[in-house]
């Protein structure tokens, strides 16, 4: 269940359980009528709100994890050594520079090397949203398993702590 503010449109706070990020999906559906009616006058063809809707909550998705990893400042560093708007780990910049073909990155630098190429805005976006996509694509598109291997670096540990399957119930016969 997503839960939703009319009075912030990119709500990061976690609910009682700590389990739900929550998206303001109004305002994301609101986006998608303007993007329709925006694209459908340009090139006079409609493709669906359906199309526009899962734009918008894909950029309030990546936006949220923004606000919540960096509080959208792109020079920030973690004590942990993340850089950028989207807080990626330096091994984990080389290692996505290497599947998206980015020969710019400094593979073979310094770590604060590595940090500053990842404070970039445009870098740090494009890092995070591929590694939120590649956490989304190994945990079959479970949202929450992949927020939680995003922010734990994709660690399996994370996840078998946050989504330990429930016990069986024993039965008393």
């Amino acid at each position: 269940m997503i839960n939703t503010y009319l009075d912030d449109p990119i709500s990061t706070e976690l609910d009682p359980r700590g389990s739900q990020l929550k998206i303001n999906l109004t305002n994301a559906y609101a986006g998608s009528i303007a993007w329709s009616n925006f694209f459908s006058r340009l090139t006079h063809s409609h493709p669906g709100r359906v199309v526009w809707l899962v734009f918008n909550v894909a950029i309030a998705l990546l936006l949220a994890v923004a606000r919540q990893e960096s509080k959208f400042i792109s020079g920030a560093t973690s004590r942990a050594g993340a850089a950028g708007l989207m807080q990626v780990m330096p091994e984990t910049g080389a290692e996505i520079a290497t599947e998206l073909g980015d020969t710019g990155f400094p593979v073979n630098g310094t770590t604060a090397q590595k940090q500053a190429y990842l404070k970039d805005p445009n870098v740090s976006l494009r890092y995070g949203s591929h590694y939120l996509d590649k956490m989304l694509r190994r945990y079959d598109g479970d949202l929450d398993a992949a927020l939680v291997a995003y922010n734990g670096g994709g660690s399996i540990r994370w996840i078998i702590q946050f989504f330990s399957p429930p016990r069986p119930v024993a039965n008393s016969a």
